[in-house]
Parts: structure tokens; sequence; C-alpha cells
């Protein structure tokens, strides 16, 4: 968070205290929208996570032992998965690239600008002004195509006003991005290698992240548009 907030700094002195608004927000949010994404009383998770054979260790060294291997391949996993989807957005341009100008003789069409496009009735759902629809469009695709420290950063180069700025502080303040995706279902994979579940549950997880985030900055959006 600090970090995020010294990115902003120059462009949004109060940055720190949003994201921390936005951060307890999005909890609530992401519950009550868990709930309509799973909605049945009967757990899945009960019934198909099973890890009692890896809980079974003689001795409390045993236990140590299995905990920082488990660690370290969780670590491994996470940083492999982030560097890989990373490389895989980056060459997925490059092919959209060369095809533009294989097919056209020029263009400059990436995830994030595709991204951007359909995030234009989102950005306008949550209240942003028609002077910087496109902005911030642009900024919610990079954050959903690379990662929120991106878009952050893309955040502090714009000129669209003050309080467009703060809404987009709370539209992008969450890891709903393929490389963090990726890397959730990787660091799952350590505890439950067995459970093929895992990716359907962060799958629906990734989608309420990103409603969750549209939730609270339309409230936020509500009371900056009375408060001023």
């Amino acid at each position: 968070m600090p970090v995020i907030a010294n990115i902003l700094s120059e462009v949004c002195p109060d940055a720190l205290k949003h994201i921390i608004t936005a951060s307890i927000l999005n909890i609530i949010s992401v519950l009550i929208l868990a709930r309509v994404a799973m909605p049945t009383q009967d757990s899945v998770v009960d019934e198909k996570f099973d890890i009692s054979e890896e809980l079974n260790h003689p001795n409390l060294m045993s236990a140590i032992s299995q905990g920082l291997s488990d660690g370290l391949n969780t670590w491994w996993r996470v940083v492999g998965s982030l560097i890989g989807v990373i490389a895989l957005i980056y060459i997925i341009n490059y092919t959209l690239v060369l095809l533009l100008n294989y097919l056209f003789g020029g263009g400059a069409i990436t995830l994030q600008k595709l991204f951007g496009f359909i995030m234009h009735p989102v950005a306008w759902l949550i209240g942003i002004d028609t002077q910087d629809l496109y902005q911030v469009a642009q900024i919610i695709g990079t954050k959903i195509a690379v990662n929120e420290t991106v878009a952050f950063s893309d955040l502090a180069k714009t000129s669209i006003s003050q309080i467009d700025m703060t809404k987009t502080i709370y539209a992008i303040c969450n890891f709903g991005n393929f490389s963090t995706l990726g890397a959730t279902i990787s660091s799952m994979m350590t505890p439950a290698p067995k459970n093929s579940w895992t990716s359907g549950i962060i799958g629906k997880a990734f989608i309420c992240e990103l409603l969750a985030t549209g939730l609270s900055t339309a409230m936020i959006s509500i009371i900056l548009e009375v408060t001023e």
C-alpha cells in the first residue's frame, strides 16, 4: 500500500487513505458477491478438499520440514507463474502487432487496449466523466491484462480530474488480473495437488473480485458526487 501511495503521491496526496478504504470496502463487497456466486448451503470445499494424508507427521521436525518445503514450492510456483503469464501477455501483444502489420500495414492493438475498450461501459457505470472515460477504461484494461502496479503507474501519468482520479484508485485497487490468477492457481497446487476443483473456484473468485471492486467504486462514486 505505501508503495502504491508513493507512486500516486504527486497526483493524489491522499492516495494511501483511499487505498485502505478501498481494501475494507472490497472485503464487504466480495463477501456479498461470493454468496451470489455460490449460493448453495452445501460446501463443495468440505467434500473435495482433502489433504489429511499430507497433514500426518510423526513429529514436530517433520511438520516443520514439510512446511518449509511447501513454502518454497509455493514461492517458486508463484514467481514462475507471474513471469510466465506476463511473458505470455507480451507474446500475445507482439503477435497482434505482427498480425496487424501483415493484414493492414500497421496498428498497435494490445490486450490492454482490447480490455480497455471492453471496460468503457464499466467506467461509465462507476461514474467516470465522459472526457475521462477513455483514459480510465484503458487503465482498468491494463490492470486486468497485466497487473495493478502497472495500472497505478499509468494512472500517475494521466491528466484526468481529481474526482475521477479518486474513483479510478478504487476501481483498480485489487488483484483481479491474469498474472495473479495464474499465481493463485499455482500456489493452490502445493497444499492441494489432487484437487482439480481449485481452478473453477479461483475463476469464480476472479470474477467476484472484479465485480466487488466495481461495487465498491460505485458506492464511493455516489458519496463523492453527493459531497462535491
